[in-house]
């Protein structure tokens, strides 16, 4: 292979997902870039992933069983231990990639070194999929700030690749959260390298009745709390930005327990919010909405 295709490794984790991981693992199969392997992770399914993994004849792949933990950091972590690429790619069990992907961020990773990082946009398919906004063509910088404060481009896992060496500088995922540790990940090397943003719709993002929970929602909405928190003690971020951030996450979890009918708790949030902002109107206006829910039910 000439020195200027790397050997990417495509990690694929999963856990009962016969149904979907064929069509995934087809799509890795279908890239025009052709030097990768792939190591998919097993969580400990009980269903029939193996006997679908097994059913494609190519020695690029690669499987291994874990007992289930349910910590995807772990799982993640066990796929890079086991890779050899110069480069990693995260690919979710019931996501898909455009053919190009992984030839096209290989492509601008070459045209800028200096870069540690790729992502890019995506589209959502399946029952409850939204259009994702139209970003900027092309960025090539620090992702961090411009990310966390005014969420400037679209974070999407499955299309994260990276330089296998950035692990030396910035570790491993989180073995120890279940929820929002690819985010937490993302964040530590983006405040770390340079990466790069394409707008190009690059990942298929499948939305159907197993994605993530309400119980799931609101604990990543926790953990995003304990994220800044740990970010704004490290420095990385002012004390002013922290505050506008922890506001947004506490307004965000006040509507989704309205969602849920849980106006006790719809109350905490939005009071959190108002304590952070208490000039701005709309945090008043919530807790007099779920005060006259409360009352009228």
């Amino acid at each position: 292979m000439p020195v200027d295709q790397p050997l990417v490794s495509v990690i694929i984790p999963t856990y009962n997902r016969a149904d979907f991981i064929g069509e995934t693992i087809q799509s890795v199969l279908n890239q025009t870039y052709r030097n990768w392997e792939l190591l998919v992770i097993d969580d400990g399914s009980a269903d029939d992933s193996e006997a679908v993994v097994a059913g494609f004849a190519d020695d690029r792949i690669f499987y291994y069983k874990l007992d289930h933990t349910g910590f995807i950091g772990k799982v993640k972590n066990y796929g890079i231990e086991k890779s050899r690429g110069e480069y990693i790619a995260f690919l979710d069990s019931d996501d898909l990639w455009r053919p190009d992907k992984l030839e096209l961020q290989l492509t601008l990773l070459n045209r800028y070194p200096e870069a540690g990082f790729i992502i890019s946009n995506g589209e959502q398919f399946g029952p409850g999929a939204i259009q994702l906004p139209e970003k900027e063509e092309l960025y090539v910088g620090s992702l961090f700030l411009p990310q966390l404060a005014d969420n400037r481009f679209c974070v999407l896992t499955p299309s994260l690749v990276f330089r296998k060496s950035a692990i030396d500088e910035i570790g491993l995922l989180d073995e120890t959260i279940k929820t929002t540790r690819d985010i937490h990940f993302f964040y530590r090397m983006s405040y770390r390298f340079t990466g790069i943003f394409t707008n190009e719709r690059l990942v298929r993002i499948r939305k159907h009745d197993r994605n993530i929970s309400t119980a799931a929602a609101v604990q990543s909405h926790h953990n995003y709390l304990a994220m800044i928190e740990e970010f704004r003690n490290k420095n990385m971020i002012s004390e002013r930005l922290f505050r506008h951030l922890r506001s947004i996450c506490y307004y965000k979890l006040g509507l989704l327990f309205m969602e849920t009918e849980k106006p006790r708790d719809a109350f905490w949030s939005f009071q959190r919010y108002v304590s952070l902002v208490p000039l701005h109107w709309k945090g008043w206006a919530r807790l007099a909405q779920v005060l006259w829910l409360r009352v009228v039910r």
